[in-house]
């Protein structure tokens, strides 16, 4: 079956159309309003693995994982253009990648609509690192249950800090959905003791140690203050630092 004309031709009247196609950091192509493929960009053929002859003229759901394929995705994204599209694509080798990309309509001078333009990236490794980021926060999570100690993940880069239920056991502070800030932690320690550990803390992570340690009084929610052993855990990438410690 061979594609609408106006679709066909969309992308060779425009004054981009060779940028367009030769492009290889994002794959573009155009489909009609049938879905079928028309049009095949550089970045396309690198993505999905196809050579234009290969691809031109199928069903864009060869490009769907088979489970989004039987419940009528394909046609979904169609009936939903210009919104965001997340989700998994399959190359031609059966391999699988996370696809963000968004389907955009085309229309003809006369306001008529003639088809459909998919742009697509991969962002795999984006996803891998979400995925290995929530799952070392489940068994964060679990490790926190287990023990009666009030437990604190920080980020030393942004000053966010996730606490565990046991700072409202121990201290009686609410943890507000587990965000609190590097501030409000340096704020509840005994003035007298404050500027001791705020060195002691920055000596480790300037010196590039990896552990640290500490004995102060920290501020309850009554007023009163409770004598604590802190303990800390230092995890380096090129980023940032995230430093875990024990109350």
């Amino acid at each position: 079956m061979q594609p609408e004309p106006a679709v066909q031709d969309i992308f060779g009247e425009h004054p981009y159309s060779t940028l367009v196609a030769e492009t290889r950091d994002f794959a573009i192509f155009l489909v009609d309003q049938g879905g079928r493929i028309v049009s095949w960009n550089e970045g396309a053929r690198l993505l999905f693995g196809y050579e234009n002859e290969e691809i031109v003229g199928q069903l864009a759901e060869v490009l769907f994982v088979p489970e989004d394929q039987q419940h009528g995705v394909p046609q979904r994204e169609i009936n939903t253009a210009r919104a965001e599209d997340v989700r998994w694509h399959l190359k031609k080798d059966g391999g699988r990648f996370w696809a963000n990309g968004v389907m955009t309509p085309f229309h003809n001078e006369e306001g008529k609509l003639c088809g459909f333009a998919k742009i697509a990236r991969d962002d795999t490794a984006r996803k891998q690192s979400e995925d290995a980021a929530r799952a070392n926060q489940e068994r964060f999570d679990l490790v926190s249950r287990a023990t009666r100690d009030a437990i604190w993940d920080c980020n030393v880069a942004t000053g966010d800090v996730w606490w565990n239920n046991n700072v409202q056991v121990l201290f009686g502070y609410t943890t507000d959905g587990g965000n609190k800030t590097r501030e409000w932690w340096m704020e509840r320690i005994h003035p007298d003791d404050r500027t001791r550990v705020v060195a002691s803390i920055i000596g480790v992570l300037r010196g590039g140690g990896n552990m640290w340690s500490s004995e102060y009084r920290f501020q309850r929610a009554s007023g009163s203050y409770a004598p604590v052993f802190d303990r800390g855990y230092i995890q380096r990438d090129e980023a940032h630092h995230t430093d875990y410690r024990v109350l």
